[in-house]
This record gives C-alpha cells, sequence and structure tokens, in this order.
C-alpha cells in the first residue's frame, strides 16, 4: 500500500498530463506538477514543476515513493473500488469517469475528515467550475491533457483553469474548509427540542424496522426528515391492551426520512434491506448496533411533529404514523411520548449536528433540507 506524505502542500493544484505529448512551456506558470508515463523520461524543460510518473500498474510515483493510485471510472463497480481506497493513499487521481461530477462528489464525501486527496482529468473547460467547487470544497487537484491546450478549445480550458486557481487560493487551502462533525465514542449526545406543532401528514408508506434482538424500554432510533436534526423515537415495547407490544420493531416513519446507521452516516429508510445495521440508541445516550431482520413497507397516516431546539430558533420535522404505539422519547420522567399525544411546548429527545451529508456521509458543505 502507498504511504502517506504528511509534509505535502495542502493547496489546491494543478496537474499538466504529458503521457501523450504536447508542449510543456505552460508548465512553469500554472501548473503546479507534470503528470507523465513510467516510461517517460522527464521533461526538460526548466524551471519545471515536480513530477509525478504513473506506473502499468496504476501507482502514482514521486520519486521512488509511491503517492497514490490511479483509477478509471466507467461504472459503479469501478466506483467501488476507488471508493475503498479513501484513506489509504495519500492521492487518488480519476479519469474516464462518464459522470464526472457525480463521481468527484461521492469521493469527495467519503474523503472527508481522511488524508485521502482526490485529483480528477478534465475534458473540458465546462469542468473547470464544477470540479474545482464540488461539495463547496472542491477537488484538491484538477488534472489536464496537454494536447487539450494545443486544440481549438484549449484558450477557453487555460482561462477556466487561471480563474479557478485565483478562487481557490483566495479561499484559502483545501485543508481550511471545516472537516464535518463527527460524534466519536460510545455514546450520542441528545438533546432536548420543543415541539412547535403537530400536524396531519395525509398517507405515507411508512416503514417499520424489525430487529433480529429485542430493544429495551427506553431503545429506540434515530429518524427525522433532516440528517442535522433526528429524533429519538422509541421501540414498540410497551403494553397497551389493544395490540400485543413488538419489542423488536421501531415504526420509523416514512420512506423519506433518514435513520442514523451504526456507523453514524445516515441511509433512507426506503434504501434498509434485511442486514443492514442501525443505531440503536437509549435515552442516555448509550449505544449499540441493531442488525434490521425486516422492513415492512404499508401505507399508514401519518403526522409531521415540528420542533425547535431549546437554545436557538432552527426548526426541523419528522413524520410519524398517527398511532398509539409509535412513541417519542422525552428529557424527563420515564414515559414515552405517545405521537397521538404529542402537542405544542411539549419536550423530545433529538440528535444534531451542524454538518449536511451527501449519499449518507457528513459533509462540510452548506446543506439546507426544510
Amino acid at each position: 500500500m502507498c504511504a502517506l506524505l504528511t509534509s505535502a502542500a495542502s493547496h489546491f493544484q494543478l496537474w499538466l498530463d504529458v503521457r501523450r505529448g504536447g508542449s510543456t512551456d505552460m508548465a512553469s506558470g500554472l501548473f503546479d506538477r507534470l503528470l507523465v508515463a513510467d516510461s517517460q523520461a522527464s521533461p526538460a524543460t526548466e524551471p519545471r514543476p515536480p513530477t509525478v510518473r504513473l506506473t502499468a500498474e496504476g501507482r502514482l510515483m514521486e520519486n521512488d515513493r509511491c503517492a497514490g493510485a490511479c483509477c478509471r471510472i466507467d461504472s459503479p463497480e469501478e466506483q467501488n473500488a476507488a471508493l475503498a481506497l479513501v484513506g489509504s493513499v495519500e492521492w487518488l487521481l480519476v479519469e474516464g469517469s462518464r459522470a464526472p461530477m457525480i463521481t468527484a462528489e461521492n469521493l469527495l464525501g467519503a474523503a472527508e475528515a481522511t488524508p485521502t486527496r482526490i485529483a480528477v482529468a478534465i475534458h473540458s473547460a465546462a469542468d473547470v467550475g464544477g470540479l474545482a467547487f464540488a461539495l463547496e470544497r472542491g477537488v484538491d487537484a484538477l488534472v489536464c491533457d496537454a494536447l487539450l491546450l494545443e486544440g481549438r478549445g484549449g484558450g477557453a480550458i487555460t482561462e477556466a483553469l487561471q480563474i479557478c486557481k485565483a478562487q481557490r487560493l483566495e479561499r484559502g487551502s483545501s485543508s481550511a474548509f471545516p472537516a464535518a462533525q463527527r460524534n466519536e465514542g460510545a455514546g450520542i449526545e441528545l438533546r432536548a427540542a420543543r415541539i412547535k406543532g403537530v400536524v396531519p401528514g395525509g398517507t405515507a408508506d411508512r416503514v417499520a424496522l424489525d430487529f433480529t434482538r429485542l430493544m429495551s424500554d427506553d431503545e429506540g432510533c434515530l429518524v427525522g426528515s433532516s440528517a442535522k436534526a433526528l429524533a429519538l423515537v422509541h421501540a414498540e415495547t410497551v403494553e397497551s391492551g389493544f395490540v400485543p407490544p413488538r419489542p423488536f420493531r421501531v415504526n420509523a416513519g416514512p420512506v423519506h426520512s433518514y435513520v442514523l446507521m451504526a456507523d453514524e452516516s445516515s441511509k433512507y429508510l426506503s434504501e434498509l434491506k434485511a442486514g443492514d445495521t442501525v443505531l440503536g440508541v437509549s435515552r442516555d445516550g448509550s449505544t449499540r448496533p441493531a442488525v434490521v431482520g425486516r422492513c415492512k413497507v404499508e401505507p399508514r397516516p401519518v403526522v409531521r411533529v415540528d420542533f425547535e431546539l431549546s437554545e436557538a430558533s432552527e426548526t426541523a420535522h419528522v413524520f410519524l404514523q398517527q398511532a398509539e404505539t409509535v412513541r417519542l422519547a422525552t428529557p424527563v420522567g420515564c414515559a414515552a411520548l405517545p405521537v397521538t399525544a404529542a402537542a405544542r411546548d411539549g419536550a423530545i429527545l433529538v440528535r444534531t449536528t451542524t454538518a449536511g451529508t451527501h449519499v449518507g456521509k457528513a459533509i462540510g458543505a452548506r446543506v439546507v433540507e426544510h
């Protein structure tokens, strides 16, 4: 596996790809690195940027040190192979993607708060701005084939590269972007939120999560319409007299809702399947993994519970089935609050974070959900 370079510069970079030939005259003025094939001699242009060699095995070599890997991504399987390298290489160079923006966003989301930096090959001037500012962070390097600069669109590409590099330098290095906040340790911090109102939500495709192990009386899952504010919904452990308890079940809400997974990423309820591992959470914030044995999707009437953090004006909401057996955790006392009894100024327990998500992973870019 390639070693990580701890002293590498962290600013945004432009690489000039001369593997197919082309002039290196611009290299010393605009580009930070030259990308050459393993069999090529280093260009004689002086002064010239550092040279990175790409081997036949797909390794990026800087002198005799492995500085990263190159992946061609033209399929979901190839994207998964690239994602598997995140965290174990310094640089990940992406070439040939049929969907460069989506691929870049997925890799940036996975690389957040890891040492891995993302370089993406461009094909036109139109690629430059989107990739340079993807997810508000932008990739760490753009790679331009030298022959592109000599073609009909070369002037537009050069201008786009100059502009985006200046803009990135104004914003500071990529390391200045805040890392997404992550909860660490064995527990989750739960906070009190004030209910602002409860309104009918029509009929929704509701998902009931049936787990492979029983849940305790104060245990449940974190769900909500925004990944930034998830409410603790109890398992169906309480005797009601009308229906038997289902201590293995959390009635989690409609298919659009997020649920917090065991690795503290989030998923839509519609994405869950048997074998997935959700984070089981107790009122005191203690957690354990909960394996999904079955997902039951059924049309049911729902309500929308709007809530507000006690120390802020930010609001969020959660849709839940309109049923007495669906209960929200409360910050005081032992009793959970049936959603049918929820009312304005009541208090519930929620988990909040300032980080938005992309494909379930926390990111530092701004994300607004209403």
